[in-house]
């Protein structure tokens, strides 16, 4: 079988836009939450920080979406709240930002925790592992699990 330079640049071509289309499915933004009246809403792609005082809450893609319990029953959503409540408690700015490129905690919390002005983050995997995280760190040398 020969191969001439016009089928060697289809072969190519197809591999590219393979690739593209593998990237966009991985690549998907983080979106960012606000919690009015006691429910959360989403409030589109996170943001750029804006402000030192801001401390992520990193959620997993499938938080609250088909996971709504902890392991031992808690409902998710109350444990984002009593998250909320202690971040604002110490004086601090709690940010919401569901992960959905992965659902490791260490990488849920490193990516949020590069998103908001602290570089601090929790990241809260689905079934209720949190971890803390500080930007600067690789991701799987977490602060705290």
């Amino acid at each position: 079988m020969k191969i001439d330079e016009k089928q060697i640049q289809e072969i190519v071509k197809k591999v590219l836009l393979e690739i593209q289309d593998k990237q966009s499915l991985t690549e998907k933004p983080s979106v960012e939450f606000e919690a009015r009246n006691g429910d959360f809403k989403e409030i589109g792609k996170a943001r750029p920080p804006a402000s030192i005082k801001e401390v992520g809450i990193g959620i997993g893609p499938a938080f609250g979406i088909s996971i709504h319990n902890t392991i031992k029953g808690l409902p998710l959503v109350n444990v984002l709240k009593e998250l909320l409540a202690g971040i604002e408690e110490e004086g601090m700015i709690p940010r919401v930002i569901r992960v959905t490129r992965t659902s490791d905690v260490a990488f849920i919390a490193n990516d949020v925790a590069k998103m908001v002005g602290s570089g601090v983050a929790l990241g809260i995997q689905s079934k209720g592992t949190v971890v803390i995280h500080q930007k600067d760190l690789y991701p799987l040398t977490n602060l705290e699990l």
